[in-house]
C-alpha cells in the first residue's frame, strides 16, 4: 500500500505584530511581503476587483476568481482573514486533484496544509490548518495525534525544536480541548487560572465552547458561560474557519438542551448556516425541521425571510410539496410572518404561486384567506392608530 503526502504551505510574513511586513538580514529596516495576496487585498479595498484572465499571469487571475467563493459578500476581509481564505482555497484544490488522481483501493494518502508565519529573525512558526489521512475506509483527522505529539517533543527537550513557549502552550490548549471534549469540569477548572479560556484555540479556530457545544458537553458549556462569558461577551458569538458558532454546532449536532442554554444567554441562529438548513428544510418537506430552526432563530423576522440562490423565499420552495406536508409549511411560515408577496430573481411572487396551486385544495385557499384577513386587519389598525395620532 502505497501513502503520499501533500503539503501544501503558504507564507504569512510579521514584524513586531505587524502582519504583511517582515525584517529580513541585509535590509537596513522591515519590508513588505505576501506581495500577490497585497495586491489582491488593495483591490478588494479599492471596490474594483479584475476577474479577467491575465495571460502574463494566469495563476493570480485563476486566484481571484477562485478566493471570490471563499470570502463573505460585502466584508471587506484583513490581510490575515485573506490568508486563511486562500489556504482553504488551495486546499480545496488539492483536495479534488487528489480525489481524482488516486485510487485509494491500492494507495492512501495524507493532506498536511497549514501556514508558514515568518516572524523574523530567523524566527519561523507553522500554523496547522489541516491534517487528514483518506483511506478506502474514509477520512480520518490527525490533528490530535500532531498535537499529541508536540506535546511530547516538547516535554523531552528535543533539540530540533525551537519556541518552547509556543510548543507549551499547544500542549496546554490540547489539554484544554480534550477536557471541553470529555466533560473533564473539574480539570477545565484546575487549568483555567494558568490558561484564559476563552483564548483556546483549535487549527479551525474552535473555541472550547464550540467544542462543547458540538460534542454534547452541558456540564462544560455551562461552566464556560459562567466563568468566561462575563468577560468576555463576544466568547458567545466567536465564529470558527466555517463560519459557525458555538449555537450552530449545537443544533447541527440535535443537542438541543444545550442549544437551550446558548439562547438564554443571548445566542441564536443566524446567518448563512440557518439560511441553508431552512431551506433544505422546507425543500425536503420537513415540517417539524422548520419549527425546530425557527425556535432557536436569534431573528425570527430575519430568519423566515431566507431564500435560496434562485431568491426564492420559504414560502415559494414549499408551494412544490403537494397536499398536507405543502399546507402545513405553509400555515407554519406564515405564523412566523412569512410575506406571501415575496419576489424572487424572476418576478415570480409567492401569492400568485399559491393561488394558482389552490385550485384543488380548499384547505390551501382557507390558508391564503386566512393570511389575507390578518393582514388587512393588521392594516386597518395601523391606519386607525396613525390617524389617531394625527388627531390634534
Amino acid at each position: 500500500m502505497a501513502i503520499a503526502i501533500l503539503w501544501i504551505d503558504m507564507l504569512m510574513d510579521v514584524f513586531l505584530l505587524q502582519v504583511g511586513k517582515v525584517w529580513r538580514p541585509g535590509r537596513a529596516k522591515a519590508s513588505t511581503a505576501c506581495g500577490a495576496l497585497l495586491a489582491l487585498l488593495g483591490e478588494i479595498k479599492s471596490r474594483r476587483i479584475n476577474l479577467q484572465l491575465d495571460p502574463n499571469d494566469m495563476e493570480m487571475s485563476l486566484l481571484k476568481q477562485q478566493i471570490m467563493s471563499h470570502l463573505d459578500y460585502g466584508n471587506e476581509p484583513t490581510l490575515v482573514e485573506l490568508t486563511y481564505a486562500v489556504h482553504d482555497c488551495i486546499l480545496s484544490d488539492v483536495r479534488r486533484i487528489a480525489e481524482a488522481a488516486v485510487n485509494l483501493d491500492t494507495a492512501e494518502y495524507v493532506i498536511v496544509s497549514g501556514i508558514q508565519v515568518h516572524a523574523g529573525f530567523s524566527q519561523t512558526m507553522f500554523w496547522p490548518g489541516s491534517i487528514t489521512k483518506y483511506t478506502s475506509e474514509g477520512e480520518t483527522n490527525l490533528y490530535e495525534e500532531y498535537a499529541e505529539s508536540v506535546s511530547h517533543w516538547q516535554a523531552n527537550g528535543s533539540e530540533f525544536l525551537e519556541m518552547e513557549e509556543l510548543l507549551a502552550l499547544q500542549n496546554k490548549e490540547r489539554i484544554c480541548r480534550l477536557a471541553a471534549s470529555t466533560g473533564d469540569t473539574q480539570l477545565l477548572k484546575a487549568v483555567a487560572s494558568a490558561t484564559p479560556l476563552n483564548k483556546v484555540l483549535d487549527h479551525k479556530r474552535l473555541t472550547l465552547l464550540h467544542v462543547a457545544s458540538r460534542d454534547g458537553q452541558t456540564d462544560v458549556v455551562k461552566l464556560l458561560l459562567d466563568t468566561v462569558l462575563p468577560g468576555d461577551p463576544d466568547f458567545l458569538e466567536a465564529i470558527d474557519n466555517d463560519q459557525l458558532t458555538a449555537m450552530d454546532h449545537a443544533v447541527e449536532q440535535r443537542h438541543d438542551a444545550i442549544a437551550e442554554l446558548l439562547m438564554d444567554r443571548g445566542g441564536g441562529l443566524q446567518g448563512g448556516w440557518l439560511k441553508d438548513r431552512l431551506v433544505e428544510a422546507v425543500t425536503s418537506g420537513e415540517v417539524k425541521e422548520l419549527q425546530r430552526l425557527m425556535w432557536f432563530a436569534k431573528e425570527i423576522s430575519v430568519a423566515v425571510r431566507s431564500t435560496d440562490q434562485d431568491g426564492r423565499s420559504l414560502v415559494h420552495i414549499a408551494m412544490q410539496h403537494k397536499g398536507t406536508t405543502r399546507n402545513e409549511l405553509l400555515e407554519l411560515l406564515l405564523a412566523f410572518g412569512a410575506d406571501l408577496n415575496e419576489v424572487d430573481f424572476y418576478g415570480n411572487d409567492a401569492v400568485a404561486v399559491a393561488v394558482a396551486s389552490a385550485d384543488s385544495d380548499p384547505e390551501l385557499e382557507a390558508i391564503i384567506a386566512k393570511s389575507a384577513d390578518a393582514l388587512k386587519r393588521a392594516l386597518e389598525r395601523a391606519r386607525s392608530a396613525l390617524t389617531v395620532k394625527k388627531q390634534p
